[in-house]
């Protein structure tokens, strides 16, 4: 994936997991996210186009703030922010993640 090829070079990107499953607690329906930074509370999603559909963009602010609501910040990037413009993605999860270090510069 170009996204985690770029964010190997990044000093910043440590502690990151793809593909996790995030269920606040046993009876809570899971939740499946694309790249979290647990320690942060920080979760990347990364939209290809059958998150454009009108169910699936409901479900998928539903998810937000059941996320938000725990205290996670969902950064949300679409596929194709991803391929055409990689450096400000990266730049955007680098200053949050730095923002949510305390280490900002």
């Amino acid at each position: 994936m170009a996204l985690e090829a770029a964010l190997v070079r990044c000093e910043w990107a440590y502690g990151r997991a793809w593909n996790q499953t995030y269920q606040p607690h046993p009876l809570a329906a899971p939740i499946r996210v694309d790249l979290l930074w647990e320690k942060e509370r920080c979760v990347v999603e990364i939209d290809g186009a059958d998150h454009r559909g009108a169910a699936t963009f409901a479900a998928d602010r539903q998810r937000d703030v059941r996320l938000q609501l725990d205290g996670y910040a969902v950064l949300r990037f679409t596929d194709v922010q991803v391929l055409i413009d990689m450096d400000t993605v990266i730049r955007q999860i680098g200053r949050f993640l730095r923002g949510r270090r305390g280490t900002e510069g």
